[in-house]
Formats: structure tokens, sequence, C-alpha cells
């Protein structure tokens, strides 16, 4: 009832709060009460990348109960900068059973949430508790009439909440009688500059709040970026790169690529390449704050071995070693093949094996050394090679050597902590160092393990207790062990072999200086407890340490004898040995240290080394390398012997070996010192007696040289001593000299200087230009100077001051000492010889010739000189004109290098000089020698001289010889000359059988090579029959009725070696039998008509596409598998312009090889003859995609089909064409030339081409200034005529002097009664036409010769020759041929080739008509 009355109490004093408030509110006036609003800004994170879009939110309240809603706009600022004005929403009630435990339903609006609670005391109420964002209580609101709740309903329109209880009493709240719902706003930006922003939410105030805002700090960080890096991965891809986020924020990838390395498992990503940055783990988040790059982690694996006791896991790197920490479970076994280094660990080594993962296998070091072992982790305790060792775990034959470990506790240089493990046949040295305690050199604690045949040579230091030589703290077993390093510690229980022992030692020793600060300190032991020694001993002298019941202790010099030892019954048979000059006198374990001892073996001088270190087995040994001063009389060191009697094992100074399983002596190996003999040789002496040496000497030993006592002579000559080369380049020796003898026999010659006769040798021979190597003897000498030296000085110096000189080639100067100077000058270009005559007072005379060779310059005409017949270009460039050869008054030569090089399908590569020559005004009647440069790197034998065929357009290959000075040919006419490589085998040999007989066959043999098919070489089942320069070879003396199998091999002029052929099979006839040629049998024919063909190497084959096009491949047209499509082009508008007139489709044809056909391909095309016009005809045309122009082929017509023979494939189409005889300039073939723009004869250059006429040169130059020789001319006028036939047989003198290329083109020109050559018989190939010459060809190729005696007509009529006056009248007339300036013809002018090209096509023309 008290409670009752209260909750009325309490109800009454909120309503008249609530009145008072409502009466304020209503009647306030002017001065309206203002409240506070509380803004909250906020983010999804405080971090963000930049670019990425953020949303800032902030949530306005008014925290008093009864208030108002905040409302109307927020700004948000970037510290003093307006960002963006918003405007606030105010948040709506929800009630919701998500989320809200056992106080469900609750009450979500916006920042608030209200949960409804009973009573403990089962009071008939509710406490209405409120919950801000962060889920702390902000206010309490305690309402009768309802308890246990059930539900909440809302009226909205009386806004009001009713709470549901048990009974379905209810108690109703009005929603000001709660906090007000709270406003909120969000603002999203990606614009935030990199840097540190304060973002402030303003709030300028409502009717019932003040003002008020909130402040965040949000930094914006830079884009950084992720890079991958596979560190050494052998297959799989590294991940794409990736960027931050949210900040700092990264995805690092996984290995989604699946990158491996061989020998290695992924192990996550490192921030260095060596792992020993930062770590990420894959497909995590991770945080960078700069560009980083990750680079793979890869975990060794051990893969050689499986681990078992029969093949353990062998370990031959320190890579390997660390590996081991990965395979740490029991009864897996490792052993050591090689000596390791771990000095690239610096001071990082991480021990194997810890309190987390112990090891529990078996390690055999195996006798090798670990070396460059250093850790450095004071405060990490289990520190050592081994960390910690568990029970049933082994180490054995494991070498230390200076190792510097520092750790904690639980320190030793092989292992901090072993637990019931075995350690045998080890050692450390070095240094090992504890902050803390339980150290020990070799072990930090022995927990109930077995230690046996193991020392310790380590420095230890302790920094607490339990600090010992060889283990710190020992529980467990010590036998036949020592400690010989010092040991120094802080603390208590310090000891030279253990600092303190609960477990049992036995025949051990200490002999290290011991120190402790603290107490137990002990020789043997510091603190013994509840342990057993037996057996033990300490040196009371270098411990320092003098006890009872720790050990025996002993002087020096006992420890060091080994009696001291028996009455403990010590091995020394074979667990010790003791030496003076081993282990500085102390025993020694036999198991584990080896020693190799010198022996002088005989030596009568000198010392022996010595070897006081000591070796395990397996460990490599480095026999003695310094120098050895041992000797014995008439012996030579040679080494040492593992024998005294050299039947051993012989080992050279510095060499090594690898310690078995004894001690080894290593004895002197002595070789008896050889003699040698001096023997003396007259060397070519007319008189007197050889001396003799009955001596023998070792090396080393003095030997007097003989005199002349036995009075050796030789004619003209005088006796000037010895020496120990018969040409005198040796040492030389006087008579009565003496010298140390060598290793070998000693020849001495006799010495001859040749006695003074008439001198008549120069001393001296210079110029101040070029470069000349005098030598008294050598009386002929060239010197190459450049052109531009066109005067030098020679100076000479007598040989005798009684000679006279004698020079013609050069003026005499002056004279200084014995020096004459003389001048050459104005220099002719080529050769200039100086002729020297030096004569002596008897008359007798030398003639030395100087030939000073000016080089000529290339690109220019240089004047001839019919007395020099030798002309030098740079380069190595050499043209030998012969004697006979005549040379005209004004010839010129000029030579250019050119950049002709062999293009297209020719198989020839550049390798040297390619020069251009052209004479002017001279006939080259007679072969000239000419030599080219080449380059050094080429393969000499398989260079040549090759040269370009302007009328045929190809390099054709010349005879030619290689010497060191160049490469060397004799030519006939002059062209384009290069030196060229032919690398390349010919073609592969078509074999056909001919005429056969019961005892002979008949081969023909065929193929192509861009040098010339020398021979080819034939074999009949395999076996090489013949070689054979013709391309028909016989085959005699064969069994009737027989088969035989025929292959071939060509040979190029250069030595290159084709493939062998396809065999041809062959049976002789029967006896009486008569040959019947049979047609060879062929494959059937692969066809196909949709465009598309697979046709096997060497099989013949027809495709087509429709009727449109038709293809056929002869059988052998390639030795590849051919796979053939036809396509056709539906896109012509960058093909055809609107000048072309298309007559079919554009097809496109492809291959699968970029190579040509070795034989021509048929292409047939169906056109349409209705587009033609009355004066046009069809031609095959293919694309140049290179030049984006249709190229002319040409074709046969049959009815509405065409065909013509390709060698290649791309886009082919018909066009149709003027049917005349030249072709228009604007014509479909373009042609372009770089020297022929603004030419007076550019237009009928290009038509020239176009017809083919003629062709350009390789270096895209047409040269129309060159002149025409009279056998280019007659090709020229049969291209333009293309007569059919191979002409008349020639007759010509000088037959042999036209090229190959022209002589069809003359042959057929004889036989049209063009040509007839000259009265002498000869047709002079290559001299130059002139201008009378063509004229009378051109009117005897129109017919015209005869038919007129009109003269001429020029100002110089009377020069015409009068066989030639007729034709130049007629042809004049025709315009065919026009004067030159002041109406001059010029008749013995040479033609060039831009005259020669427009007479013809105006002959052409004509002949038109």
């Amino acid at each position: 009832m008290h409670n009752i009355l209260e909750m009325v109490k309490q109800k009454k004093i909120f309503t008249v709060i609530l009145a008072l408030a409502v009466f304020i509110n209503v009647f306030s006036g002017v001065a309206k009460a203002q409240g506070t609003a509380t803004l909250k800004i906020s983010t999804i994170s405080m971090d963000s990348t930049y670019g990425e879009d953020v949303t800032f939110n902030v949530t306005a309240l008014d925290p008093v109960v009864g208030g108002t809603t905040p409302s109307g706009t927020v700004t948000f600022r970037d510290g003093n900068q307006d960002l963006m004005t918003v405007g606030l929403t105010t948040a709506e009630p929800v009630i919701t059973r998500t989320n809200c435990g056992s106080s469900c339903p609750i009450i979500q609006w916006g920042a608030y949430t209200f949960r409804a609670y009973s009573f403990g005391d089962n009071r008939i109420a509710l406490n209405i508790i409120t919950y801000d964002a962060s889920g702390n209580m902000v206010n309490q609101l305690e309402k009768a009439g309802a308890r246990y709740l059930s539900n909440i309903t809302m009226d909205a329109t009386a806004q009001t909440f009713t709470f549901w209880g048990q009974d379905n009493m209810t108690i109703t709240v009005g929603w000001g009688e709660l906090l007000s719902a709270s406003s909120s706003a969000s603002f999203k930006t990606s614009a935030l500059a990199i840097g540190t922003h304060a973002i402030t939410a303003a709030f300028p105030g409502d009717d019932a709040h003040a003002a008020s805002e909130a402040t965040t700090t949000f930094t914006v960080h830079p884009r950084y970026t992720v890079a991958y890096s596979g560190n050494g991965s052998t297959g799989g891809e590294v991940p794409a790169n990736s960027g931050s986020y949210n900040g700092i924020k990264v995805s690092v990838s996984g290995n989604n690529g699946n990158l491996v390395k061989t020998g290695y498992t992924f192990a996550g990503w490192n921030t260095r390449a060596d792992g020993h940055g930062v770590d990420y783990k894959a497909n995590v988040e991770g945080v960078i704050t700069s560009d980083v790059t990750l680079y793979a982690k890869w975990s060794k694996t051990l893969d050689v071995g499986t681990g078992i006791a029969s093949d353990p896991y062998r370990i031959t790197t320190g890579e390997e070693l660390d590996t081991v920490r990965n395979y740490l479970g029991s009864d897996l076994y490792f052993k050591l093949t090689a000596d390791i280094d771990l000095s690239s660990y610096g001071q990082g080594w991480l021990p194997i094996g810890g309190s987390s993962g112990r090891f529990q296998g078996h390690m055999d070091g195996n006798g090798h050394k670990i070396t460059g072992l250093t850790i450095n982790r004071p405060n990490d305790n289990f520190s050592g090679l081994f960390g910690y060792i568990d029970y049933d775990a082994s180490v054995s034959n494991m070498i230390l050597e200076n190792v510097n470990v520092t750790g904690k506790q639980y320190v030793g240089g092989l292992v901090g902590r072993i637990d019931g493990g075995e350690i045998s046949n080890s050692y450390v040295s070095g240094s090992v160092t504890g902050t803390s305690g339980f150290v020990g050199g070799l072990i930090g604690y022995n927990y109930y393990g077995t230690v046996s045949n193991s020392f310790a040579k380590a420095n230890v230091t302790g920094g607490s207790t339990n600090v010992g030589g060889l283990v710190g703290s020992n529980f467990g077993e010590v036998s036949y062990g020592y400690a010989a390093g010092n040991v120094t510690g802080t603390g208590n229980n310090v000891g030279g072999l253990i600092g303190t022992n609960s477990g049992t030692i036995s025949y051990s020793y200490a002999a290290g200086s011991v120190t402790g600060s603290g107490t137990k300190v002990g020789g043997l032991i510091g603190n013994n407890g509840s342990g057993e020694i037996s057996y033990s001993f300490y040196d009371s002298g270098t411990t320092g340490q003098s006890d009872t019941g720790k050990g025996v202790g002993r002087s020096t010099t006992e420890m060091k004898t080994q009696s001291t030892y028996a009455d403990s019954n010590w091995d020394f048979t074979s667990i010790w040995g003791i030496s003076p000059s081993r282990n500085n006198g102390y025993p020694y374990l036999q198991a584990i240290q080896k020693f190799v001892t010198y022996d002088g073996n005989g030596n009568t001088a000198g010392n022996v080394p010595t070897d006081s270190k000591s070796y395990s087995q397996g460990e490599t040994v480095n026999v003695y390398s310094n120098t050895i001063t041992l000797l014995k009389t008439h012996y030579t060191f040679a080494g040492w012997n593992t024998q005294a009697d050299g039947t051993g094992t012989d080992y050279a100074l510095g060499a090594s070996f690898s310690m078995g399983l004894s001690d080894v002596t290593l004895y002197a190996k002595w070789i008896l010192t050889p003699t040698f003999k001096v023997t003396y040789n007259g060397n070519g002496s007319t008189g007197g007696s050889v001396p003799t040496d009955s001596g023998s000497y070792e090396q080393g030993d003095t030997v007097s040289v003989s005199g002349n006592n036995e009075n050796l002579e030789k004619t003209h000559y005088t006796f000037a001593g010895w020496n120990t080369q018969a040409d005198g380049t040796g040492t030389d020796y006087a008579p009565d000299a003496a010298f140390s003898m060598g290793s070998s026999v000693v020849t001495l010659y006799a010495k001859w200087i040749l006695t003074p006769i008439a001198n008549t040798l120069l001393s001296g021979l210079s110029l101040d230009q070029g470069t000349l190597h005098f030598s008294p003897t050598q009386t002929n000498y060239t010197v190459e100077v450049e052109n531009s030296v066109s005067n030098l000085n020679l100076f000479l110096s007598k040989g005798d001051p009684n000679q006279s000189l004698t020079v013609t080639g050069a003026n005499y100067n002056s004279v200084t000492g014995n020096v004459y100077g003389y001048s050459a000058s104005s220099l002719f270009f080529g050769h200039n010889p100086i002729r020297i005559t030096v004569t002596a007072q008897d008359g007798s005379n030398t003639t030395y010739v100087v030939t000073i060779a000016r080089e000529g310059i290339k690109g220019e005409p240089m004047q001839l000189d019919p007395s020099v017949r030798t002309l030098t270009y740079p380069g190595g460039l050499v043209i030998k004109l012969p004697d006979g050869l005549a040379i005209p008054e004004g010839a010129t030569l000029t030579v250019q290098d050119s950049n002709a090089v062999p293009s297209e399908e020719i198989k020839l590569a550049r390798a040297g000089q390619v020069i251009d020559f052209q004479f002017v005004d001279m006939t080259i009647t007679q072969p000239v020698k000419i030599t080219l440069g080449y380059d050094e790197s080429s393969d000499r034998s398989k260079i040549a001289i090759y040269y370009y065929n302007v009328t045929t357009g190809k390099w054709e290959y010349h005879a030619s010889q290689v010497t060191d000075n160049g490469i060397e040919t004799t030519v006939s006419h002059f062209s384009t000359y290069g030196v060229l490589a032919d690398t390349t085998a010919p073609d592969q040999v078509t074999i056909t059988s001919g005429a056969k007989t019961t005892n002979s066959i008949t081969l023909h043999l065929a193929a192509n090579d861009d040098s010339g098919v020398a021979k080819y070489m034939i074999y009949r089942d395999g076996t090489l029959i013949a070689e054979t320069a013709g391309s028909t070879y016989v085959d005699a003396g064969l069994s009737a009725s027989k088969t035989y199998t025929y292959t071939a091999k060509a040979v190029d002029m250069l030595g290159n070696i084709s493939n062998v052929s396809e065999s041809v099979t062959v049976s002789t006839n029967g006896d009486g039998g008569s040959y019947t040629p049979t047609p060879p049998t062929s494959d059937p024919k692969v066809t196909s008509t949709d465009g598309h063909l697979t046709l096997p190497a060497g099989k013949a084959g027809e495709v087509s596409l429709g009727d449109a096009i038709k293809i056929v491949i002869p059988t052998h047209a390639s030795f590849k598998e051919l796979k053939l499509t036809i396509d056709k082009v539906a896109d012509i508008q960058t093909l055809i312009t609107g000048k072309d007139v298309l007559l079919s489709s554009v097809f496109e044809v492809l291959k699968n090889f970029t190579e040509n056909f070795d034989k021509p391909v048929t292409l047939s095309f169906k056109f349409d003859p209705a587009r033609l016009k009355s004066n046009e005809k069809p031609v095959v045309f293919y694309y140049d995609e290179m030049k984006k122009e249709w190229v002319k082929v040409g074709g046969t017509v049959s009815g509405n089909i065409i065909s013509v023979d390709v060698n290649h494939f791309t886009k082919y189409a018909v066009l149709a064409v003027a049917d005349a005889t030249l072709p228009a300039t604007d014509g479909l073939t373009k042609v372009s030339f770089s020297d022929i723009a603004a030419h007076w004869a550019e237009a009928s250059i290009k038509q020239a081409v176009s017809a083919g006429i003629v062709k350009g040169y390789p270096d895209n130059t047409f040269k129309p200034g060159r002149t025409v020789t009279r056998a280019e001319f007659a090709v020229m006028l049969m291209n333009a005529l293309k007569p059919q036939g191979d002409g008349a047989a020639l007759t010509f003198t000088d037959k042999a002097m036209i090229g190959s290329w022209a002589q069809k083109s003359i042959a057929q020109a004889v036989y049209a009664g063009i040509i007839s050559g000259y009265e002498d018989g000869s047709f002079r190939p290559n001299a130059e036409i002139t201008r009378a010459e063509m004229a009378k060809m051109v009117a005897k190729a129109l017919g015209l010769t005869g038919g007129t005696t009109e003269a001429p007509g020029f100002a110089d009529d009377k020069d015409i020759p009068n066989w030639a006056k007729d034709a130049v009248a007629t042809i004049k007339n025709l315009g065919i041929i026009e004067g030159k300036g002041a109406n001059q013809f010029a008749p013995g002018d040479k033609t060039t080739r831009a005259e020669a090209v427009t007479v013809l096509l105006k002959m052409l023309e004509q002949k038109s008509k």
C-alpha cells in the first residue's frame, strides 16, 4: 500500500512538472526558453584512402526529457572551409523484437533505444530505461500499472506508447515523457586532400536550441600500391598489383597464381627478399604506410633423402640446415654432406628447436665443419645451433668452429638444453655467453641426456649461476670429454668442465682458466650436488683452482703426462691419445681428433713442417703449402706421399684430402735430380773443330763456357762467341763466361758476324706521310697514303759515308748530317714508284723501290693515267688494270660505295665492300683484277664476290679468291660488285630417271641456289658413287633386272650442301629387253571445293571456291604440309580506287608458312568480260601490303577464265588495263627511284621500268646519267621488242666477254639482223654504245635502214659515220631521236641510260602505229 501511495505521489509530482513545462512553453512570449542541442559526428572509419568515398554522419539530439528534436540544417566544414549544408531529418520510432534479448520488444528511436524492465520485488511497474547509440544508460523512468512486458504498441496520432504486461495490464507513456527523438544528416565526399582534416558539423540553432557543433579528426592517406615479387619462383603467376583502401588497409593476395619454387613451399609474403622484413599472411587484411613490394616467402624443403635411418636427409647448405627447424618430428634422420658456412645469417641464426617445439630427430654431422655461427639474442632462452633437444633425439659427429653465441638462459655452442637425448663425437670452439645462467661451451643444460667423446674449446661467460666449460648444468651422464676454454661466471656454481652436477661424470678433464665471483667455483666442477665423479681431472695451474671432492687436481706437467692417468684406467689405446705435439700436450680423443704428421724422409737439411690442428673423420685437410726448406743431396723435393717408399698416395703442396679413420703421416717425396749436358755446334763453320764438354750438370750448377780453342772458322765471317739459338736470337755467351744450368740440355751455337765488305745498304729510310717499316735488307716497299696527300718528303740515311745515291721519282732537297732529304710532288692517283740506287765504292749497288700508293676518292671521277695501272681506294679496294689495256686520254673512273643489298628471296647477306664502278670514255677489252675488302668477322669459307646484273635484277656469283688482304677476282665488265656471304644450302635436289639399259641408268638432276650449283653428289643405295658438275649422270656397270635407289645432294660454289633429296627407285632392263620410258606414277590429287585444303608435303592438290577461283598445286611445290584458305574480301573500299575497273571479286589466299613455293602454283579466276572496254584486257594483279598498291602479274585468257602462275599467296584480283603496247604512266604499278625526281626523263624512266624494258639498282636508284654498254643496250632493246626464240648462235671472236645474262638477247638481235658486230669479228660487249650505234640498231629494229639518202640535218653531219647517216636521218624524221645543244648530233658521245629508255619508248610508239 505504501508503494502504491508513493507511485501516486510521484505521478502527481510528474504531472505538475509536465504542466509547468507546458505552461512555460505556451506562455513564454518573447522570453522563450532555449535548450542546447548535442551533436555527434561519426564515420565508419577515421581513415580513408585518397579518392575513396567517405560519409560523415551527424546526429543532433536534445538531452533533456521533454525537450524537442533539433531541426533545420547542419553545415559540414573542413577546418574553416565550408563543404556542404544539409537538412536535418527527424528519426521515426520503430518497435522491434530484433536484437533485444530477454527484454523484447524494444523501441528504437533515432539515437536512442528504450527498454522496459520489471522490478525484482515484483511491484506492478516497469522501469523504462533509455540507452544512447553507444549503449550507455542516459535516463530512467519508472511507471506503475503493469509488469512483465509482453508487447509495445504506438499511437502516432496521440503520440503515445502503450506497454503491455501480465494480464493485459498497460502503461501508457506520452512521447513528451521520454527523451525526444534525434535528427540526423549525412555528407559524402571523395574530394578530401591527403592529410589530416578537422571535420566539423555546425548546427546554427533553432527556436528551441542554441547553436552548437561537433568536430572529429579524419585522416586521408595516399593510395599506396602493393607490388608482388615471385622472389625466385620457378613457376606460376605473380599476383597483380593492388592498392590500399580505408586509409592504410590492404587486402593481401593469396597464392592464387599457384607460384612455385623448386625445392620450396610457399609461406606467405615478406617486405624483404631475404625474409627478414615484415611478414604478411596470404588472404588476410593488412596495413601498409607506403608503397611496398611483397616478396614471396619460401620455406625450403629437404629433397635429397627420405629422412629414414638408411636414407637420411642430406644437408649441404646453410639454408638446408636452417630448414631442419621445419622437420622437428621424431625419428627423422639428417646427415651433413658438406662443410657449411652460416656467416650469411649474420647475428640472426635462430636456434633449431625451442620451448614450443623441440628437436626430436637424429643429426649426424658426418665430420663436416660448421663455421660462421653467430647468435646475438641476449634476451632469449634456449640459444645454440640447437635450442632444445628432446628425449630419444641424438646429435653426433658435429664440428662447430669459431662460434659466437649469446643468449640469456640455457645457452650452449651446440645446444641450449637437452632432455634425455644423446650428444657424441662433437666439439665446439669460439665463445659462448649467457646473460643469465645455465651456460656451457657445448651444452647449457643436460637434463638426463648422455654426452660422450666430445669437447669444447670455447671461452664461456655466464651472467648468473651454473656456468661450465663443457656443460652449464648436468643431470645426465658425461664421459670421455674435456673443456679447454676459459670459463667466467658472475654467480655461483662455476666449473672448468661443469658448473653444477647432479649426474655422473667419468674419464674427463678441464684445462681452461676458471673465474667466478660467487661461491662454489671449481677447477672441474663448481657445485657437485648429488652427482658422481670418477676418474676425472683438472689442471690446477691453468684453472687457478684447488679443491677436493670435485675431481683430481694435477699440475700442467702432470696433465700432459700419460702416467698421470694410469691408475684411473684411462684407455690410451682406442679412446685417448697423448703427444707433446698434439692438442697442446693434453690428452685428446682419438675418435674425433685425428692428426697429420710430416716426415722429412731422409732429408739432409731444412725443417720439417708441423701441423698441430686436430681433424675429425671426414674433415678436409689442406696439405702444407708454404715454402719448403727441406733438402736432400742430389734429390729434388716432389711433394708428399703417405708411404716412405712413395708407393702410397701423392699429395702436392696445397692439395687437400678427407681425413679418414686414423692419423696420417705424410713423407717427403724425393726424386733424383736430373743432370744435363752442354754441347757445342759450329753453326755452319767451314774449318776448325767444335769444343766438347764431358761434364754433367744439375739444375743450378755453374757452367763455364769454352773459348774458340779449336780455331773454328767460317768463310767471310768472324767468330763472335756463342749463342743458345742458331740464328743468334737467343742468349749470348762470351768465351770463358759462366751461366747457371737450367732444366734442359743446352746447345751453344757459334755466333758469326759477317766480315765487312762493300756496303750497298741504307741504314735508314723514312717518310713524313704513310707508314714504312724499314729493314736494310728489304728493298721493296708499298706505302699507302690518302688521296689528300699529293706531296711528301723522303729521308735517307747512308749505311756507309762513301756510298753514292741516285733517286728517281723524287727531287733532292737537303742533307743534315747523314740524313738526305728528297721530295716527291704531284703524286698520281694510284702507284708512284720512287727508285733509290745505293752504289758502293767498288761499283756494286742495291736498288730500293718505294711505291707510293695514293688512294682514290670514292664518289668522284678520277682522271686515269696510262702509266698508273694499280689504283687504290679506302677500305681495301684495289684495281689492277692490265698493261695491254688502252687508256684513252680523258678517260675517268668513278667508284663509290653502294648500299645495295640482296633482298626478297635471295639467301645472301652483305659481308664486306659493295662497290659501284663506272668507267667513262674507256672500253674494257681485257680482264681486270680487282680486290675488295671483307668484314673480319665473316666466315672466309662462305664469302665470294657477286655482281649485280642490272638487266636481270639479280646478284650473280663471280669466282673469287679470299686472301689476307682482301677477296680477289678478275672481271671483264664493270657494274656493282660486292662481297656477299652465302651460308644457305641449295634447295633440295629433284631427281628424275631417264633412259635405262640392262646395265645403265640415266639420272637427271636439278636444284636451285643463289651462288649456283657447283656439283651434285649422287648416292646409290645409300653409298656415294659419284660427284658431277653436270645435270645428267649415267650410272653404268649395273646388273640387269635389278632395282636401285638413288638420292642426291647439291653443293654450291661456296661448299654449302643441301639436304638429301627424296629417293628415286629405278630398275634396269632385263637381258635382251629394250627401254620404253614410263611416265612416273603420281599420288592421287587432293581436291576441295570449299576454299579450304590441307595437303601433305610434296603432294599435288586442287582447291576452289565455287567457280570464282581455282588453285592448282603441282607435286613437290612445297616440302612442308600445306594448309590453304581462300576468302572473298568483303570490305574493298581501301583496296580499290575510283579509277580501278574490277573484273572479279578480291580474294585473299593464305597458307600456313611464309616461304614461297618451290614450284609455280596456278591460279585461275572467273571474270566478267562485259565490263571490258574495246581497248582493255583483263590482267591478274596482287596487292602489295607494304606499298599499299596493286602489282601487275599478267595472265593467260581462255574465254572468261584467266590463269597465272605465282609462287606466293596474298590478295589477288582481276583488273581491266588498257590493251596498248606501252603502259600509261599513271598505271597501277608504281615506280619510285631516289635519283630521278625532276629529271628530264623521269616519266620515260618510270614508263620503261613498268614495261619491263629496264630495271633499277638494288639501292633504289636508277642512275640516269650512267652510260650504257653495247651488251646492256642489246638487252634493253630485246626487252622492248619481246622477240620469240633463242636467236642465232654467237660466233663473235670475243664471245667469252659476253655475260651469260646478255647472251640470249644478243643472239636474238643477231638473228633479227639488228646486230652484226665489228669488222674484226668482235662484238665488244663492254664498250659504251655511241649515239650513232644506238641510232643504227633502232633503225634496224624498225626495218627502216637504207630507205633514205637525205642528210640528217645536224650541224655536225660530217662527223656522223657513213654507215649511220641514213639511220640517223630516218629516226630523226620520225621524232625518235633529237640533237643536243647547237643542233649537234654528237655521234661519238656515249649513250646514257636516260637517253636509251627515251629512244626505246619512242621506237615502240612508232612501231605500234
